[in-house]
């Protein structure tokens, strides 16, 4: 396509970025711009916005296109003096899409605990809830943890306890203005494309994310704009429980769709894994009402009181990551430690090392700012 056939996106429903969608064309990364900024534009209807984003959900984003715009939107984000490794280790993300409609516990945030009990450098990316009752941000301050980290606190994060959390509104102001319209869009059950942006979004830039997606068909493409951005190693994954409910995790039994790493391979250690460990389990089982609710389920697996679906859930999706990480050699070894630091209540440490450590930074706060006035 030449130049003179490119035209930015235009407000009106009958713009060249709305005909694209229609003629199942590519939108080009040229026109992300303006897209981004009408998207930004309190003066554009929602309605129109709805109605494009809809159009564009039913033909489908693309891996390029998701990226682009992805792109865009980070470049309006509040900066981190950090990108992708940290002292020479690679930083990890576990966020996911959300958007499933179920309301599980948050095994994605658990995960982030056990992965930096394990040694690894965890920047999780996440918001509070839009389409459930329980988002990352919800349920770390269910824990007792803030959320809304300055970049120089993130950073001595990272510095004491080897993890820390990126607050999504925080860093992506713009990007927080349209939570309304992603919303509106759930309560109608019409999807976006900023159901799956979350996970392209962390301004830490890691260099390992697994990410889990509300749905088979976007796992492909999850992975496929991930790698557009320069992740080194993606993998997302969609499983299933027992009666085949999707869990917008991976599940116990190995059945799903698994992009990144073998499937097959590993889908059958994973089925093995979780019939010795007899954690097959459905979705019910592991539903939460409240953040409260969430939080106390993670301490309980943390303390080892839980034993079955929901702590296999934990194992399974942090060896993943290790897996991903280079952490381990095989899905069996990564379970291993897991399972280890799990026993060892070296996950639940972290989470008290983590207390402390965010009870030190609110007395800092406290303190300059008694100090200021």
């Amino acid at each position: 396509m030449n130049n003179s056939q490119r035209t930015e996106f235009r407000a009106h429903p009958d713009g060249k970025g709305w005909e694209a969608c229609e003629l199942g064309k590519e939108l080009v990364p040229e026109q992300m711009e303006s897209l981004a900024r009408w998207l930004y534009d309190p003066e554009v209807p929602e309605e129109a916005k709805m109605s494009f984003l809809s159009r564009w959900a039913c033909r489908g984003e693309t891996p390029k296109e998701m990226a682009a715009l992805a792109r865009e939107l980070l470049r309006d984000s509040l900066p981190l003096p950090i990108r992708g490794f940290w002292e020479g280790r690679p930083i990890v993300d576990t966020c996911g899409t959300g958007g499933g409609g179920l309301c599980l516990f948050n095994v994605s945030t658990a995960a982030m605990f056990v992965c930096a009990a394990a040694g690894l450098v965890v920047v999780k990316h996440g918001n509070r809830a839009v389409t459930k009752r329980c988002g990352s941000a919800d349920v770390l301050e269910a824990l007792g943890l803030p959320v809304e980290l300055e970049p120089d606190e993130l950073v001595r994060s990272l510095q004491e306890i080897g993890m820390g959390f990126v607050y999504a509104p925080k860093y992506h102001p713009v990007l927080a203005r349209l939570s309304g319209l992603r919303r509106r869009m759930g309560l109608v059950g019409q999807r976006s494309v900023f159901h799956m942006l979350g996970p392209l979004l962390n301004p830490a830039r890691p260099a390992v994310q697994l990410v889990g997606v509300f749905a088979p068909e976007h796992v492909t493409k999850m992975v496929g704009a991930l790698r557009e951005l320069g992740c080194q190693q993606a993998v997302a994954v969609y499983g299933i429980d027992q009666e085949g409910v999707g869990l917008g995790e991976m599940g116990t039994n190995g059945e799903g769709v698994l992009a990144g790493l073998p499937w097959e391979k590993v889908a059958l250690a994973i089925k093995s894994w979780a019939q010795r460990r007899a954690y097959h389990g459905s979705a019910k089982e592991v539903l939460v009402s409240h953040p409260e609710q969430s939080a106390r389920m993670i301490e309980e697996i943390f303390c080892a009181r839980q034993k079955g679906f929901a702590r296999g859930l934990v194992v399974v999706n942090s060896a993943l990551v290790l897996l991903a990480a280079r952490q381990c050699q095989s899905f069996e070894e990564g379970a291993e430690q897991v399972e280890e630091i799990l026993d060892r209540g070296l996950a639940r440490k972290k989470l008290e090392d983590a207390r402390r450590f965010y009870a030190s930074v609110r007395r800092s706060a406290k303190n300059s700012l008694e100090l200021s006035t």
